[in-house]
């Protein structure tokens, strides 16, 4: 019985009570204030001459702590995956929406700003593309391979087809017709044809390119280019 004792009383999950037909021990702990899975009961026979119970908490600390520690990795791993979903979408959709209704309004405000806008981010992609050819230019050797382009993603087509419509417009309506326009359509986001004009006075000049039949041919469709850039030289 002693050597019972004191073989149990030092591992893991000690014991608490001993009870067998000629003598019975108990450590002090009130088992009946355990809760089941504290305490594990041991009999040699059902009519528990021989029984012993052992004191389970540390390992139900034990099995907390790694259910707590579970617990939290669960939560790091669906909050890490959360976040890097959520950052293609804000990459990929929402901030480029975000972006394309900004100039929407900028351009709605300020046409005009519009074709200044296009020409600034057309001579950025002019300036970047004669940047990639000239480092692809200075590698040389067998081991030097040419990179596929990728192409522009479908909503940075949409914002360059944004920023030329208002270009466009801009042209269309000229310095003056913009401003009118964009107050017009302050309000509601419409043109209402009720709202009264503004009277302008402006110069009409006449401006005659020599040899322009010459150079339709030389150039033929790049003849615009050519027009425009007189007409922006000029006016």
């Amino acid at each position: 019985f002693e050597a019972y004792l004191s073989k149990h009383q030092t591992i893991r999950t000690p014991l608490l009570m001993l009870e067998t037909r000629h003598a019975s021990w108990a450590e002090g702990t009130d088992i009946n204030d355990l809760r089941v899975n504290e305490k594990e009961s041991v009999s040699l026979d059902s009519s528990y001459d021989y029984a012993a119970v052992f004191d389970n908490r540390p390992n139900t600390k034990l099995e907390a702590g790694l259910g707590i520690g579970q617990t939290f990795f669960v939560c790091i791993i669906l909050a890490s995956g959360a976040l890097f979903f959520t950052n293609d979408a804000n990459t990929l959709v929402i901030s480029p929406i975000e972006k394309m209704m900004e100039k929407v309004k900028r351009i709605a405000k300020n046409p005009l700003e519009a074709a200044q806008e296009e020409e600034n981010e057309a001579m950025a992609l002019l300036n970047v593309e004669k940047q990639g050819l000239n480092e692809t230019t200075q590698k040389k050797g067998c081991c030097a391979k040419k990179g596929k382009k990728e192409p522009p993603m479908e909503t940075q087509v949409l914002e360059q087809t944004l920023v030329k419509i208002g270009a466009l417009l801009a042209l269309g309506f000229g310095e003056a017709g913009s401003k009118i326009i964009a107050k017009n359509m302050e309000g509601s986001g419409d043109v209402n044809p009720l709202i009264p004009g503004q009277k302008m006075m402006g110069i009409y000049g006449f401006c005659d390119i020599r040899n322009f039949t010459d150079t339709t041919e030389i150039l033929q469709e790049g003849v615009m280019i050519f027009v425009n850039e007189i007409a922006e030289i000029v006016h």
